[in-house]
């Protein structure tokens, strides 16, 4: 227990800080350097990397250490219209069930985005804005379909946070309570289209431009 413990205490460490920009895209760096970072054994840290190296998140380089993947705009392009089909479905599909679910957990994440964001806590925003999100995809109960939201969330933010300054954290913020009550109030159109534009201007922040106009509409 205490090893997985510590896999997966490094394993969201590292995600935080790839998907942050503290890790960048491209360099390579040390496992034992890492470890001493976090302070523990290298083998916890070497079993984190599997696990994000599985999610395309990093390419592990034999007998030197790991390279954060980089990621293209065409990549960006094609996760972007995964994830909208996958998402907005997935919300609209929340705000249409009858009871509404038990969303306390959601709300606190929110109010915790919403802090970090007062702060331009940008780490801490990225990881309770991860949370929330998949907090809400995973009220539909399908494991599978929270599993691969996630990984594709973390993929898009490889690219950067070019843009990505305090006013961004706010906008990001508001959107998130404007989605909750969509749900609360068992609205799937209003949930599914604030989703739709909350992805479609939130990934330009990451890229640093606008969403491409030729992406596919769902």
């Amino acid at each position: 227990m205490e090893r997985l413990s510590l896999r997966d205490g490094a394993a969201r460490s590292l995600r935080q800080q790839i998907v942050s920009g503290a890790l960048r895209s491209g360099s390579l760096y040390s496992i034992g350097d890492i470890a001493q970072q976090l302070g523990t054994s290298p083998t916890p840290i070497r079993e984190a990397l599997l696990e994000l190296e599985n999610d395309g998140l990093v390419e592990l380089v034999r007998n030197r250490g790991f390279r954060i993947r980089e990621i293209s705009r065409a990549d960006i392009k094609e996760i972007h219209a995964i994830r909208v089909m996958l998402e907005v479905p997935a919300i609209e599909a929340l705000a249409a069930m009858d009871p509404v679910p038990d969303l306390s957990d959601a709300e606190a994440l929110c109010r915790r985005c919403a802090r970090a964001a007062e702060m331009n806590d940008i780490i801490g925003f990225l990881a309770f804005d991860r949370d929330f999100h998949l907090a809400l995809i995973a009220k539909l109960g399908n494991r599978r379909l929270t599993d691969t939201i996630g990984t594709l969330r973390d993929q898009t933010r490889l690219y950067g946070l070019h843009n990505f300054g305090e006013g961004g954290l706010t906008g990001s913020t508001d959107e998130h309570l404007a989605l909750l009550e969509a749900v609360r109030r068992r609205d799937p159109a209003t949930a599914g289209a604030l989703l739709r534009h909350h992805l479609d201007h939130v990934v330009g922040d990451w890229a640093g431009h606008a969403v491409p106009a030729d992406l596919p509409v769902t």
